[in-house]
Protein backbone atom coordinates (compact mmCIF):
# COMPACT_ATOMS: atom_id res chain seq x y z
CA UNK A 1 0.00 0.00 0.00
CA UNK A 2 0.91 3.02 -1.13
CA UNK A 3 1.07 6.46 1.35
CA UNK A 4 -0.55 9.50 -0.24
CA UNK A 5 2.86 11.11 -1.02
CA UNK A 6 4.29 7.58 -2.29
CA UNK A 7 0.94 8.20 -4.85
CA UNK A 8 1.67 11.51 -5.60
CA UNK A 9 5.46 10.80 -6.45
CA UNK A 10 4.40 7.81 -8.64
CA UNK A 11 1.24 9.82 -10.45
CA UNK A 12 4.39 12.22 -11.69
CA UNK A 13 6.35 9.16 -12.77
CA UNK A 14 3.84 7.28 -14.42
CA UNK A 15 2.42 10.54 -16.68
CA UNK A 16 5.88 11.54 -17.33
CA UNK A 17 6.20 8.55 -19.53
CA UNK A 18 9.16 5.68 -19.66
CA UNK A 19 12.20 7.90 -17.51
CA UNK A 20 11.64 10.86 -15.36
CA UNK A 21 15.05 12.88 -14.04
CA UNK A 22 15.06 13.10 -10.58
CA UNK A 23 15.20 16.63 -10.29
CA UNK A 24 12.29 16.81 -12.29
CA UNK A 25 10.30 15.20 -9.60
CA UNK A 26 10.43 17.82 -7.23
CA UNK A 27 9.41 20.07 -10.33
CA UNK A 28 6.15 18.09 -10.69
CA UNK A 29 5.06 18.30 -7.26
CA UNK A 30 5.34 21.76 -6.79
CA UNK A 31 3.11 22.20 -10.16
CA UNK A 32 0.39 19.64 -9.62
CA UNK A 33 -0.05 19.52 -6.19
CA UNK A 34 1.59 23.19 -4.56
CA UNK A 35 3.95 20.96 -2.90
CA UNK A 36 7.40 21.31 -1.80
CA UNK A 37 10.11 18.63 -0.53
CA UNK A 38 13.97 18.81 -0.52
CA UNK A 39 15.87 16.79 -2.63
CA UNK A 40 16.73 14.97 0.38
CA UNK A 41 12.88 14.20 1.17
CA UNK A 42 12.14 13.14 -2.17
CA UNK A 43 15.35 10.97 -2.41
CA UNK A 44 14.15 8.90 1.01
CA UNK A 45 10.73 8.29 -0.45
CA UNK A 46 12.07 6.86 -3.87
CA UNK A 47 14.08 4.49 -1.96
CA UNK A 48 11.00 2.85 -0.08
CA UNK A 49 9.25 2.72 -3.59
CA UNK A 50 12.15 0.94 -5.14
CA UNK A 51 12.21 -1.44 -1.43
CA UNK A 52 8.23 -2.09 -2.34
CA UNK A 53 9.32 -2.67 -5.82
CA UNK A 54 7.28 -0.40 -8.12
CA UNK A 55 10.39 1.50 -9.39
CA UNK A 56 13.89 1.79 -10.47
CA UNK A 57 16.26 4.46 -9.31
CA UNK A 58 18.78 4.31 -12.53
CA UNK A 59 22.42 6.37 -11.49
CA UNK A 60 23.71 7.92 -14.52
CA UNK A 61 27.30 9.59 -13.24
CA UNK A 62 26.38 12.88 -11.53
CA UNK A 63 22.66 12.35 -12.43
CA UNK A 64 19.60 9.78 -11.51
CA UNK A 65 16.63 8.68 -13.40
CA UNK A 66 13.56 7.26 -12.13
CA UNK A 67 11.31 4.70 -13.62
CA UNK A 68 8.07 2.79 -12.78
CA UNK A 69 8.49 -1.11 -12.44
CA UNK A 70 4.83 -1.29 -11.99
CA UNK A 71 2.02 0.58 -14.57
CA UNK A 72 -0.58 2.48 -13.36
CA UNK A 73 -2.84 0.18 -14.33
CA UNK A 74 -1.63 -2.33 -12.50
CA UNK A 75 -1.04 -0.36 -9.49
CA UNK A 76 -5.03 1.02 -9.69
CA UNK A 77 -6.19 -3.23 -10.41
CA UNK A 78 -4.32 -4.20 -7.03
CA UNK A 79 -5.90 -1.05 -5.30
CA UNK A 80 -8.98 -2.10 -6.13
CA UNK A 81 -8.90 -5.68 -5.37
CA UNK A 82 -7.95 -4.71 -2.19
CA UNK A 83 -10.11 -2.05 -1.39
CA UNK A 84 -13.06 -4.71 -2.46
CA UNK A 85 -11.49 -7.68 -0.16
CA UNK A 86 -10.34 -9.83 -2.49
CA UNK A 87 -6.54 -9.35 -1.35
CA UNK A 88 -5.18 -9.74 1.75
Amino acid sequence: KLTNLEEMIMKCIWDYGEEIPFLQIGKELKERYGKEYKRTSIRTYLFRLEDKEYLKVDKRGRNAYVYPIISEKEYRKEKDRRYTGQLV
